[in-house]
């Protein structure tokens, strides 16, 4: 549920999961996204979660790297929108990937940047911080572990891939409220 709302609601999020053993621009299966499909996300100002630049300069989430606030846990781990190889992510576990209830912080930034931007507020990387809850997923997740007797959970199994829809939902609530 996390993974849906985070990925196809309010974070517009990339899948982290892995299901091919293969370069992203060299795959040649017709089951699962590549290159053109993650850029064209990106265009739209999506999927902040994932990267083709295994550089940490060129990732999206690379002031998180060179944060001490974050620098611990936030890094460039290879592997993300069902490739092993060429996509790269921030951390090594997230809800994006392996469906614990608990989103890597570029994925929590990347939310909250959203939901001010549709109540229009302006966001601050600063009050960001301030509000973070780094451990409230990791938490949660080892309670229903414990819980549960068991510490894994299903990974990807049955999900499909994310329908991209053209436009921004910005526009479309102006032109609801002109109505």
């Amino acid at each position: 549920m996390q993974h849906e709302a985070g990925g196809h609601g309010f974070g517009k999020l990339g899948d982290e999961y892995i299901y091919h053993n293969a370069f992203i621009d060299a795959c040649g299966c017709g089951c699962c996204g590549h290159v053109d499909e993650l850029n064209t996300a990106k265009s739209y100002g999506w999927y902040d979660n994932l990267s083709l630049s295994g550089k940490t300069h060129g990732v999206g989430w690379s002031h998180l790297i060179y944060d001490s606030r974050y620098s611990d846990i936030v890094d460039v781990y290879e592997g993300g929108f069902m490739h092993s190889r060429g996509v790269f992510r921030s951390e090594q576990n997230s809800c994006m990937n392996n469906s614990i209830p608990y989103y890597n912080v570029i994925s929590r930034e990347s939310i909250v940047k959203r939901i001010k931007q549709y109540a229009g507020e302006t966001f601050s990387f600063e009050d960001f911080v301030k509000n973070d809850k780094r451990d409230a997923g990791v938490a949660q997740s080892s309670a229903r572990a414990s819980a549960r007797g068991r510490a894994s959970y299903t990974s990807g199994a049955n999900q499909h891939k994310p329908m991209i829809r053209r436009g921004s939902p910005l526009r479309m609530a102006k032109v609801r409220r002109h109505r």
